[in-house]
């Protein structure tokens, strides 16, 4: 459990402040506080695979549980994460700097200590509190995270010296989640990998596409004009080429 006071974007600057405070009063030593950023850095295979298995293991909790949610692999381009990571600048990036292959989603996190992975990720899933499926509430880092098309992940670390808060974290999520037609609905409800009988793996599918959709209403535009239409073929990629898997 991690017992510092986490805190992740969007924040107030009241809000960076009241946690500041909170964060000089926790206690210390504690396991997870490290003394660089040397454990923390996504170069590193093993870190890489701890912030995958986190996230999958997060994935397989959700409640109601999730029929359609997709096994999270690592990003092949992680750079870009570690890049806007780099700037220091404690706000998401734009979007069009998010683009990996596809378009991407984005969690940011910020703290006064070198937090470990395992503590960030958890931060962004624990704010779902208050979150009820279906409802008006919507945390957008927890709803990044259980999306259930994302399934391509890449983060990165980086010490702020100038920064009253020195340390950020950035984790882009691939094909980009929190679609406002279904924001309501991150995933599927039902009895885990009912989606993909033949392609699961404890509870999350494998059956991942690796296109996306550009527009809205694809599955009705098909049924209309068909794939051989231009404007389908454009903005339904995922739906004209990927029948059968998760997108």
């Amino acid at each position: 459990m991690c017992s510092f006071k986490l805190f992740a974007f969007p924040v107030s600057f009241l809000k960076i402040l009241y946690c500041m405070a909170l964060l000089n009063n926790s206690p210390s030593p504690n396991p997870f506080h490290f003394s660089s950023l040397f454990h923390l850095q996504t170069t590193k295979k093993s870190v890489q695979e701890d912030i995958v298995k986190k996230h999958n293991q997060l994935r397989r909790m959700v409640f109601p549980p999730g029929s359609d949610l997709l096994k999270m692999v690592r990003a092949h381009n992680r750079t870009v994460a570690q890049m806007w990571a780099d700037k220091c600048i404690f706000e998401k990036s734009p979007v069009e700097f998010r683009d990996m292959d596809l378009h991407c989603g984005e969690n940011i996190f910020v703290s006064e200590y070198p937090l470990s992975w395992s503590c960030v990720i958890q931060s962004w899933y624990d704010k779902s509190i208050d979150y009820r499926f279906g409802s008006n509430i919507l945390p957008d880092e927890y709803i990044q995270i259980v999306w259930n098309s994302s399934y391509t992940i890449a983060c990165g670390v980086s010490k702020c010296p100038d920064k009253p808060l020195k340390f950020m974290y950035v984790c882009r999520y691939c094909p980009l989640g929190n679609l406002l037609r279904r924001l309501k609905f991150p995933y599927t409800v039902g009895e885990p990998c009912a989606q993909c009988p033949d392609h699961c793996d404890n509870g999350l599918c494998t059956n991942s596409c690796p296109d996306a959709d550009k527009g809205a209403f694809c599955a009705e535009l098909k049924d209309l004009h068909t794939c051989g239409h231009s404007r389908v073929k454009f903005e339904c990629r995922a739906t004209c080429t990927c029948g059968g898997k998760i997108h």
